[in-house]
């Protein structure tokens, strides 16, 4: 996967223009963050580094960027106009940490040295049979 397309698949994967965003910066650490070694063994910042990611790494990435969402939502509060009208920000807390932990189990699942291979993941955790 080249850095255009590891990018574009996190800001996809992270919703990162979608409220609560992330910047532009708070991508690219988090894209930073992601890089391995490359196939030549050489490691990120090393001289002759050839940007690399793997699945695991960008989906930790992806599991950070929504718990950096999630974090700029704490502090919001439910409120509530009567007559069953409510405005219930923690819901957005709630789902930027299912998004979270989604990515989570992926990672785990990708990781070729903790991860168990494929597994089906849904949005609220493993599906199916091991």
């Amino acid at each position: 996967m080249t850095p255009a397309e590891a990018r574009a698949w996190l800001e996809d994967e992270t919703q990162w223009q979608s409220a609560p965003s992330l910047a532009a910066v708070e991508v690219d650490r988090l894209l930073e963050r992601a890089r391995v070694a490359d196939t030549a063994g050489v490691a990120p910042g090393g001289e002759g580094y050839a940007e690399t990611f793997s699945g695991a790494t960008l989906h930790q990435a992806a599991a950070q960027g929504w718990r950096m969402k999630a974090g700029k939502v704490a502090a919001a509060y439910d409120a509530g106009a009567g007559d069953g009208v409510y405005a219930k920000r923690s819901q957005i807390a709630a789902f930027c940490a299912e998004y979270a932990a989604a990515h989570e189990l992926r990672a785990l699942a990708l990781d070729p040295e903790t991860g168990v291979g494929s597994v089906a993941v849904t949005m609220f955790g493993y599906a199916g049979a091991w």
